[in-house]
């Protein structure tokens, strides 16, 4: 199966797309599945509104829950840069949830997989 959508972006640098299952998603745990897109580049398209739209997918996904973590590496070393209040860098979770001062917990952005996904849409900010 497969699981895809579209990333809205603003800013430029590199888009890390990261899937999680339950057991990794949490602290430092490797990912699952990883992609990742240069913004501006060839995938990502230009909207009126002055953000980018990429179209991700990811492919050969079983059957089950997961989550999606993203961000937009602007300084180019290749993580989320962390300040006093959190993030420094754009970032965004399936499902759009944001908290003022804590990250999601999986169960408020997993997915539940069953059949091919094309629409799980999701910004990055």
């Amino acid at each position: 199966m497969s699981l895809g959508g579209d990333v809205l972006v603003t800013g430029s640098g590199t888009l890390y797309i990261a899937l999680f299952d339950k057991n990794s998603f949490d602290g430092d745990k490797p990912q699952l599945l990883g992609l990742q897109f240069v913004v501006p580049g060839p995938d990502a398209v230009l909207l009126a509104d002055k953000r980018y739209r990429i179209r991700y997918n990811f492919v050969g996904v079983k059957k089950g829950t997961y989550a999606l973590k993203a961000f937009l590496d602007s300084n180019g070393n290749k993580k989320i840069d962390i300040g006093l209040f959190g993030p420094t860098e754009a970032w965004g979770f399936s499902k759009n949830t944001r908290h003022a001062f804590r990250g999601p917990t999986f169960d408020e952005v997993s997915l539940v997989i069953d059949k091919a996904v094309n629409n799980a849409n999701f910004e990055v900010r």
